[in-house]
């Protein structure tokens, strides 16, 4: 997929129906611009940076505004895989956030779609998403407990684990933006995209902005 600051921008004013004239663009637009400066240095993995985690936070804030994210406290047990991870993502999205699902259907669809294999005549089945935590370091941010935070062992990119607060992500919108966010960080302008559900809602992305063109 193409990368470009240009075209995130726009994906924000599709998915939230958004103009440029408006207040809440207008503050986006700032926090936006800092993410594009030299002195907003990458300071971990995954392009974390102190304006790219305010960003996704501001942007976060408005997904649950818009019923795109649940509006709850994760729970403190919350693994950072298989079937409870799985379970928890689930439902909040059936019973917290049920406009995600109005609104990319088929992104959903894939997430409930457990993958089945058969070993030794046994079906077993795989509850792990193709998310779970941007890993960025949030330890020295200031957050609100809908913002899903945890501190816990991080894998890294290239060094040893380390034990910090990080996001849990809502859904595959959530993780989509924060890896976009992190690609234009790392100043990557095209990316292999082989996960099935960024590939679906990137494409439900580009529907909606096709009904908003019309």
């Amino acid at each position: 997929m193409d990368i470009s600051p240009e075209e995130f921008k726009e994906i924000i004013k599709v998915i939230f129906n958004e103009t440029e004239g408006s207040e809440w663009y207008k503050k986006f637009e700032e926090k936006f611009d800092k993410i594009t400066k030299e002195d907003d240095k990458i300071i971990g993995d995954y392009g974390c940076s102190i304006g790219a985690m305010e960003l996704m936070l501001f942007i976060r804030k408005r997904m649950r505004d818009e019923g795109l994210a649940p509006i709850i406290s994760l729970i403190s047990d919350i693994s950072i895989r298989g079937k409870k991870h799985y379970d928890y993502i689930i439902d909040c999205m059936q019973n917290c956030s049920p406009q995600f699902i109005d609104k990319f259907p088929e992104t959903y669809n894939i997430d409930i779609k457990k993958s089945v294999s058969v070993r030794n005549g046994k079906e077993i089945v795989n509850y792990n998403l193709s998310y779970d935590v941007d890993g960025w370091n949030y330890t020295n941010i200031q957050y609100n407990c809908e913002d899903w935070m945890k501190y816990m062992p991080v894998k890294q990119e290239e060094k040893p684990v380390q034990n910090y607060v990080t996001h849990f992500y809502y859904n595959e919108l959530d993780h989509y933006l924060s890896y976009y966010v992190s690609l234009i960080k790392k100043h990557v302008e095209k990316a292999k995209c082989q996960d099935p559900g960024l590939k679906e809602i990137i494409r439900e992305i580009a529907l909606l902005k096709n009904i908003r063109k019309n």
